[in-house]
């Protein structure tokens, strides 16, 4: 297996991922290595080590998504399961007050450097909670791609409802990932949805679908 050293600790090889406009984040050099060290080392996530698609959905469609809020003052971005941080980079280096949020530690360590080397702040290593609290209604919170697994979206859940208690935006995807449905069944029932709930999904890696309030618009 191919690796670099990182604080003297043995972890996968990485390369840069082009997010556009010369930002870039890290992904695994190899998907078939990053599943291999994930069965060898249970702390460590082999979905974290790759830039989804609905990421890099997120990242073309979300800026005007935020600059048609017109909200009187900026909002922050919380970026749940961040992994290497291709939604926190690209809203970072559009001057937004960033957090990520991720429990796999390399991923977070490839985040924290690609920000550094960029020149870039995302803040790590925080409370969410108290995080999104003290955002309240300026407090944007992305859940990138949290419905592989039953109990990452009961997780995913149970921070939209803490969410919208304060008043924030959330903002998830992808909706159709085999975890979702009860998500969505919970979220459609909550008789306090209201225009703070967003989703993305991609299609055929060129079109993304918005759903607001159960109505979809078609995001080309």
């Amino acid at each position: 297996m191919h690796i670099f050293k990182n604080g003297g600790e043995e972890v996968l090889e990485r390369m840069k991922h082009d997010l556009g406009d010369g930002l870039y984040a890290y992904k695994a050099a190899s998907a078939d290595e990053a599943i291999e060290a994930a069965i060898l080392d249970s702390d460590q996530d082999c979905y974290a080590y790759e830039i989804w698609p609905c990421a890099e959905v997120l990242c073309r469609h979300l800026p005007k998504l935020l600059s048609e809020l017109s909200l009187n003052q900026p909002v922050s971005i919380h970026d749940v399961g961040a992994a290497t941080g291709a939604v926190s980079l690209t809203f970072a280096n559009l001057g937004y007050d960033c957090y990520a949020y991720d429990h796999d530690k390399v991923a977070e360590s490839w985040l924290i450097d690609a920000a550094s080397e960029q020149k870039l702040v995302v803040h790590t290593g925080q409370d969410l909670h108290a995080n999104v609290q003290a955002a309240g209604r300026y407090g944007f919170i992305i859940l990138s791609d949290m419905f592989y697994d039953a109990d990452v979206s009961a997780f995913a859940k149970e921070i939209t409802q803490f969410a919208m208690n304060v008043g924030g935006y959330v903002c998830f995807a992808d909706p159709y990932r085999e975890h979702a449905e009860p998500y969505i069944k919970w979220l459609t029932a909550q008789a306090n949805l209201d225009c703070k709930m967003y989703a993305y999904t991609h299609l055929y890696d060129t079109h993304a679908v918005r759903v607001r309030l159960g109505v979809v618009n078609e995001q080309n």
